[in-house]
């Protein structure tokens, strides 16, 4: 019984934080010219991974142009879901960018 327990939990926790790597980078016009952009993996994505992610975007958001860092920030959120009558813990990274286009 307790091997079919942690199989549920194990299956639900890895099914949680799975889709949250789908989500694409998202950018928040600051004016001027700057745009914050964040991105978000689950406990198995890398930190590389989200920098390129950010990185793409930024060359998007600029249109080619190029751009200077202002600011970056990375983190790891760790909480705790409630599905299916358990509480199961989930980890999030996440990758915030700062970035001013070049003109």
């Amino acid at each position: 019984m307790k091997k079919i327990a942690f199989l549920l939990i194990s299956v639900s926790s890895i099914s949680l934080t799975g889709c949250v790597q789908m989500f694409p980078a998202t950018v928040a016009d600051m004016g001027n010219g700057v745009y914050n952009l964040n991105a978000q993996s689950n406990a198995f994505g890398s930190r590389s991974a989200l920098n390129a992610k950010l990185e793409r975007k930024a060359e998007q958001v600029c249109k080619g142009k190029g751009y200077e860092q202002v600011n970056q920030v990375s983190g790891t959120n760790h909480d705790t879901v409630f599905t299916s009558g358990m509480l199961v813990p989930v980890s999030i990274k996440s990758n915030s960018l700062i970035i001013k286009c070049k003109d």
